[in-house]
């Protein structure tokens, strides 16, 4: 081998070795970073819950009531979070986020939504100096070698160019609490058993491309009914004190496992899931209401559930009483390890009860029904 050709290799060697060390510092730094999961203990959870906010900027607003994202809880904070010392966070016995304060503008705006049926948190951090911002907020993976509660992050700016985007992907559904001391903010993760007295799980059936069960000339589907019967039924239960994740308040496609999977892992009180009924006798007409007759728990059962459901429906919107169906083969009773109910509130294919499902009138006397269900419900688990 020539001398030209050594020397050319020995550039390229040097560039490679360049390139090598080059990504090795951008490999650290990216791991090294400042948002950390951490799990220690307490005993008390009002530290947990005592909040005000203290230089960032948030406001409470709940997209759901807005029907933006039907998949999770979103919040901005208005209020002031109180300063904790460290002897307080010593004492926080759930797992917990930390992100530093470094680099964070004092008026940055900070949205947290809780994206519950991916189990996954994201952080909105809107501010001016975004070069900043995004240098400063980084992620720490060694942190999973403590705890495994974070399974991915995400980070990235949004394409307005003004906000930077953190997601974290978590191992389960929690409830967040912010609190801070003078150098950093903690992201609390409580269960959700552990902060409400009582969870609902709220299904409208079907969606998106999956339009369900449909009117004889297919103008009317049963994805829409089963909505807007759901929406109807979220201004009746906003009143109430039970915590209500809803599987979608949009039309959008779900799969069934993602449905009950939600249900299951919140551990919720009941699980409703609300459907349109179709047959090919179009004389068929009627509520009934299916159930899973193999799980039964004392003092509240499917079967129980899916009564009070067809009695308070029926009387409430004075429909044709069919009856409770035990319906293990489907998926969603069958797999539910909760009481459930899948509510078919009337035929679409039966002229009569179409005509009925179709008046917003009749489809706020079937909410009213169900929730008049729900409330009896929990009277039995109170």
């Amino acid at each position: 081998m020539n001398r030209e050709s050594l020397h050319r290799m020995s550039i390229k060697s040097l560039i490679i070795l360049g390139i090598t060390i080059i990504i090795s510092f951008i490999f650290t730094y990216h791991n090294n970073g400042l948002i950390q999961a951490q799990s220690n203990n307490i005993k008390n959870n009002d530290t947990i819950n005592d909040i005000n906010i203290g230089s960032f900027t948030f406001s409470k607003k709940n997209i759901l009531d807005q029907m933006i994202n039907q998949t999770s809880d979103s919040f901005e904070y208005d209020d002031k979070i109180k300063n904790i010392d460290y002897i307080n966070i010593k004492k926080i016995k759930d797992p917990f986020i930390t992100i530093s304060k470094n680099g964070i503008s004092q008026d940055a705006i900070l949205t947290m939504e809780d994206s519950y049926m991916d189990e996954s948190l994201i952080l909105t951090f809107s501010n001016d100096n975004i070069d900043r911002l995004s240098k400063s907020i980084t992620y720490n993976t060694s942190a999973k070698s403590q705890t495994d509660i974070i399974r991915n992050i995400d980070f990235y700016k949004k394409n307005d160019k003004k906000s930077c985007i953190i997601k974290l992907k978590l191992d389960k559904i929690y409830v967040h609490t912010i609190i801070q001391d003078s150098k950093n903010l903690y992201i609390v993760l409580q269960r959700p058993k552990d902060v409400y007295n009582k969870i609902l799980v709220l299904d409208a059936g079907h969606g998106g491309n999956d339009i369900g069960t449909a009117s004889p000339d297919m103008e009317y589907y049963e994805k829409d009914l089963n909505l807007n019967i759901v929406l109807e039924l979220k201004k009746l239960l906003d009143k109430e004190k039970i915590k209500v994740y809803y599987t979608r308040l949009k039309d959008q496609k779900l799969y069934l496992k993602q449905r009950v999977n939600l249900a299951n892992n919140l551990d919720a009180d009941l699980f409703i899931s609300i459907h349109c009924n179709s047959s090919k006798n179009k004389n068929a007409n009627g509520v009934e209401v299916l159930y899973n007759d193999r799980r039964m728990k004392d003092p509240m059962d499917s079967e129980l559930l899916s009564k009070i459901c067809l009695e308070k429906l029926v009387n409430t919107a004075d429909r044709y009483k069919r009856s409770i169906v035990g319906s293990n083969g489907t998926y969603i009773i069958g797999h539910a390890k909760i009481p459930v109910a899948l509510i078919e509130v009337g035929y679409m294919t039966n002229i009569q009860d179409l005509k009925f499902l179709l008046q917003h009138k009749n489809q706020k006397l079937i909410a009213k029904g169900i929730y008049e269900a729900i409330r009896k419900a929990y009277s039995y688990l109170d």
